[in-house]
């Protein structure tokens, strides 16, 4: 059976047809959309307030659209004896819907007539309501939000000749800020090598034939990681190859982090919280992930980067990593 798919909301996710195999077996044909949920989203740690915003907006939307629903069908819709529907944010025959008890919208009533004030309807507190919760949303997300410390974009080393693996090499010169140093580590680390890549210049970890870190430090001061701190950095990673978080303590301890970044094969822009992960001592010679270090603090740190924890493998789409233009929000620290 075909379904009628003239009505297309953003939020929903479209049914084109409806049968049954020749087993038995009911299916439903869907349009695929692939990504994380809302909670994966929000797990990896705080939203950029520009990703809040239009996230909120989004939402703002698709709430006043149900809402103005709910009250264009309230006649046939009926809460339960004692209770008053205020707010839906449903859709067809699987709405949900926020009751309140009678009593307290009557008290509340009430009490209002008696001090000369007003009720306002139910749809518009409801967009009120809305609108306060997502603009505050926001406003938190960019007032919690330390300033940008540093910004690192790369550039290629100086060379004569055509660009090769070897004269491509990471050195000093390939860090284009003059406020940060740079440190590889792993036992073949010296064969990272910087390219080119949509514009945009980047470490690339194909040809080591071990794990390996990139760590960067600012000159200037250490690094406050706690709260809302970020690190925000354009990679990219191929085959099945995984990066992680890496901090540098106070000590001179590499840690790294549980949370996984992947990009399967695409430059995406990846942010790390690095709060609500667990830490793992690392080998700053093998890059290898040692015991457990529980609560390390990161309120004083030296530096902060990234590790992928599995040999490169080479030129075409093989395993590999991308770092390009970084950028970490966060306080600076007297050193």
């Amino acid at each position: 059976m075909e379904l009628d798919a003239a009505a297309d909301a953003a939020a929903e996710v479209r049914a084109h047809e409806i049968g049954e195999t020749a087993e038995g077996q009911l299916h439903v044909v869907m349009a695929c959309h692939e990504g994380e949920t809302l909670s994966e989203r929000i797990a990896r740690g705080p939203l950029p307030p520009d990703d809040a915003i239009d996230l909120g907006t989004q939402v703002g939307r698709e709430a006043t659209a149900r809402l103005d629903a709910l009250h264009e069908r309230a006649p046939r819709r009926h809460p339960p004896p004692g209770f008053l529907a205020i707010a839906d944010l449903g859709v067809g025959d699987h709405d949900t819907i926020f009751l309140f008890p009678a009593t307290i919208i009557r008290d509340t009533t009430r009490r209002a007539r008696a001090r000369g004030g007003f009720m306002l309807s139910s749809r518009f507190v409801g967009r009120a309501v809305l609108t306060v919760l997502l603009v505050g949303w926001a406003l938190a997300a960019a007032a919690q939000t330390p300033p940008l410390l540093f910004r690192e974009e790369w550039q290629l080393p100086p060379h004569t000749g055509q660009p090769t693996d070897e004269n491509m090499r990471f050195t000093p010169a390939v860090v284009a800020n003059p406020g940060l140093e740079v440190t590889l580590h792993g036992s073949d680390a010296s064969v990272i090598r910087a390219a080119e890549h949509e514009g945009r210049i980047d470490l690339w970890t194909g040809m080591a034939s071990s794990p390996v870190a990139v760590i960067v430090r600012d000159r200037r001061s250490a690094l406050d990681l706690t709260g809302a701190a970020r690190l925000r950095w354009i990679v990219r990673t191929n085959a099945i190859h995984v990066l992680y978080p890496v901090v540098k303590l106070a000590d001179g301890t590499l840690v790294v982090g549980d949370r996984g970044i992947t990009t399967h094969g695409e430059f995406l822009q990846v942010e790390v919280a690095f709060g609500g992960m667990r830490w793992y001592a690392l080998d700053p010679a093998r890059v290898v992930v040692l015991t457990e270090v529980t609560n390390p603090d990161l309120s004083r740190v030296d530096g902060v980067g990234l590790a992928s924890l599995a040999p490169g493998g080479g030129h075409g789409i093989a395993g590999s990593a991308n770092l390009s233009t970084l950028e970490l929000f966060a306080k600076p620290v007297p050193r």
